[in-house]
């Protein structure tokens, strides 16, 4: 029995991932293996952290387990580097030295979370402005609508893009885009989310917000935008519509946007440009 113990331990030293084994009795650690030592060597403090982490993974009361997986981010401390650790909780109590223990094992996965961070970010992203897509516009406006947040978004719609791509050229006219995505960028609040919702539409979602508040800040960047004639051979504005949601409506996504976007044609057709544009 002691080889075989010898063997399973001499094995677990030599994993490339860290083993704990923790008492169910008591919670105390049976065993730790190299790759965990290094890794409490260059974190001091960092065990108790892990431990409580674990501890909250089984139940306790019924000693029931059940595989689970926990993703968690720490700062070395030699290198200031950020790791992320994937830690896996075994499925089955085990006899560790005769006594009832449970095992975890944990591997470095940071280079696959930031990889994955980079996909999701990708998906999320307008290629042209760098703003978030209308996949992500949606997803945030369902959240709101889900925990109940009240929030306002502004739908947007950019004036004489048509005529700037005919008669300038397309890359004009994603000039012009990038223009209005950078003014959006630089006239919200860095919780903000702005978002490239189609060809020359943006929305922007406020959340704790009022349509009186968000409507200003709209006018403002609408200024702004007018600002900016002088520098190109044609007239750049904005037209918009504002929504409100507040926390005890019952709504949906689709009928926000909507909304927000016949309030947005009735600035258009207001200003004269919608026959233009449409």
């Amino acid at each position: 029995m002691k080889e075989r113990e010898q063997s399973l331990e001499a094995l677990l030293h030599a994993l490339p991932v860290w083993v704990l084994v923790m008492s169910i009795q008591n919670e105390t650690i049976l065993y730790r293996n190299q790759e965990y030592a290094e890794f409490e060597r260059k974190n001091p403090g960092m065990e108790e952290i892990v431990i409580q982490r674990l501890k909250e993974s089984w139940n306790r009361e019924t000693g029931a387990f059940e595989p689970c997986i926990l993703e968690h981010a720490y700062d070395r401390q030699d290198t200031q580097e950020r790791k992320v650790w994937k830690t896996v909780l075994s499925a089955k109590k085990i006899e560790w030295m005769g006594i009832p223990a449970a095992v975890f094992c944990a591997w470095d996965v940071t280079e696959e979370f930031s990889r994955r961070m980079l996909l999701e970010k990708e998906s999320h992203t307008d290629d042209l402005t760098g703003l978030y897509n209308r996949r992500y516009c949606r997803k945030t406006i369902q959240r709101c609508l889900d925990c109940g947040t009240p929030f306002s978004i502004g739908f947007i719609d950019m004036d004489h893009l048509k005529m700037v791509n005919d008669c300038f050229g397309h890359e004009e006219g994603d000039c012009y885009i990038r223009i209005v995505a950078d003014l959006l960028r630089e006239s919200f609040r860095s919780g903000d989310v702005i978002c490239r919702y189609g060809g020359d539409e943006f929305v922007v979602i406020l959340e704790h917000c009022d349509e009186n508040m968000a409507r200003e800040k709209l006018l403002a960047v609408q200024d702004r935008l007018r600002m900016w004639n002088h520098a190109r051979a044609y007239a750049m504005g904005i037209c918009f519509g504002v929504e409100e949601v507040r926390q005890v409506m019952q709504r949906e996504a689709d009928q926000i946007l909507n909304c927000a976007d016949r309030k947005m044609y009735q600035m258009k057709t207001l200003s004269g440009v919608a026959s233009d544009d449409r």
